[in-house]
């Protein structure tokens, strides 16, 4: 009600109260098991009003904030991070961080204990898209800390079962391999004439056909052992495999040639009656190959090679401009969960939500909605999970997407840094405590 009478800051909204400077209530009309993981995230961080004033609808573009470091610079090429003065009188405590001995020992946190924080005066960000650049900007001391690309594995790692380092970076490097909370998928559009939903029942399900053909005919294996170096596992569906929910059943490939042939011809597509594919993404080397492996495979099921095409936008930016407004036919997407719970990626073809909000699938469908709304304020548990697998198995039977893969990225940094690498979630956790050793 309050976002439909305009979202005014000056007027009171229901249930959101501050109580004291530094107090907060929340009412809620119904129970939200996720709102702790909500509160946990970066956006929802309470923000000073005459900052939204100054600033205005430009607000989403000025960083505002309390945090250990100031935004000193930002443009295409880098952000330059400056310690905040103001910063809240915070030390370091290795039990609150949750330290492992066992487990990080190696990394030499256990000397920031009681250290103030933050624990260095700058720190430089650059903004390196190819993986050649990042990896030889580390190797020639550039950079402290960079993601392992994976055309760069085999130049990093002698062997990755167990991962070794190659001799020439061992002594002054650490690294750490992990498996990211989140996925890499396709997304169809289903607003697209071509393949998504029709109100004709017939030419829906023909639609659908043509949708499950694609993805039955696209080789994730392929995928995975070019574009990733075998660094990644495949499931089906969006719920992957380290989410409370996944089935074990949606564990591995689903690749099927054969099958995706054979629902075209029952669909009655011929090499002249199918449309012409426009697969979507950002321009760069990885995409271009994610591209053409995506055009070779669907020339094996059935199309012209003219008919596969490559949509590529300059940055991301660019191409979530196009994408929300249900712009681009085929989209290769990721997902990063900003919580630990199926919940936060089934929202993402939840109807209400579509594009220009998450759901950039513009995926509808009433049982699904329903569902959805059950399990916003259903306890943690085996009945919850329940109604979230029926509705993954509604996605993967309607083929809105092909899916997919949870890729294990890998990361390097120097010795003489305190960092803990983790890309699990969007929490923005590798800096809060970076330092150097003494």
């Amino acid at each position: 009600a309050w976002v439909a009478a305009g979202a005014h800051m000056d007027v009171d909204l229901s249930g959101l109260k501050a109580v004291a400077p530094d107090l907060l209530e929340i009412r809620l009309t119904k129970p939200m098991p996720m709102l702790t993981s909500t509160l946990a995230n970066a956006y929802s961080a309470v923000v000073p009003v005459e900052a939204v004033r100054h600033f205005g609808a430009g607000f989403g573009h000025n960083a505002v904030g309390s945090g250990p470091f100031k935004l000193k610079a930002f443009d295409a090429a880098k952000a330059v991070l400056v310690r905040n003065p103001s910063f809240r009188q915070e030390t370091f405590s290795l039990a609150a961080e949750g330290y492992q001995p066992a487990k990080h020992a190696a990394y030499g946190f256990a000397e920031l204990e009681g250290r103030r924080i933050p624990m260095v005066d700058e720190i430089e960000i650059d903004f390196l898209t190819e993986p050649a650049t990042v990896q030889l900007a580390f190797e020639s001391g550039a950079l402290d800390l960079a993601g392992v690309g994976a055309a760069n594995m085999s130049r990093v790692f002698t062997s990755q079962s167990p991962p070794t380092l190659q001799p020439a970076l061992a002594e002054t490097t650490h690294f750490r391999n992990h498996v990211e909370l989140g996925s890499v998928f396709v997304s169809f559009n289903m607003l697209d004439p071509d393949v998504g939903a029709a109100t004709n029942p017939g030419i829906d399900a023909r639609h659908r056909e043509l949708r499950c053909a694609i993805s039955a005919a696209y080789n994730w294996q392929e995928r995975v052992d070019k574009i990733y170096s075998g660094s990644a596992q495949i499931f089906a569906g969006v719920i992957p495999p380290n989410v409370e929910g996944f089935e074990a059943r949606n564990l591995g490939s689903k690749f099927d040639l054969s099958q995706a042939k054979a629902r075209l011809a029952a669909a009655g597509y011929t090499s002249d009656s199918l449309p012409t594919l426009q697969f979507g993404s950002t321009a760069g080397i990885e995409q271009r190959r994610m591209f053409e492996l995506f055009r070779s495979q669907m020339v094996d099921l059935g199309f012209a090679q003219e008919k596969i095409l490559w949509r590529s936008f300059p940055s991301f930016g660019s191409y979530i401009e196009a994408v929300n407004p249900g712009e681009v036919m085929l989209m290769d997407m990721g997902w990063q969960f900003d919580a630990p719970d199926a919940e936060n990626v089934l929202q993402l073809y939840y109807g209400p939500y579509k594009a220009p909000q998450v759901n950039n699938a513009n995926y509808q469908n009433s049982e699904f909605d329903i569902n959805f709304e059950r399990i916003r304020s259903m306890p943690v548990g085996a009945e919850r999970n329940a109604v979230m697998q029926s509705m993954n198995q509604r996605l993967i039977d309607d083929c809105v997407i092909i899916s997919g893969a949870v890729r294990k990225p890998s990361s390097i940094w120097r010795k003489r840094w305190r960092v803990w690498p983790d890309s699990a979630m969007m929490a923005g956790r590798t800096l809060r405590f970076v330092a150097l050793g003494r």
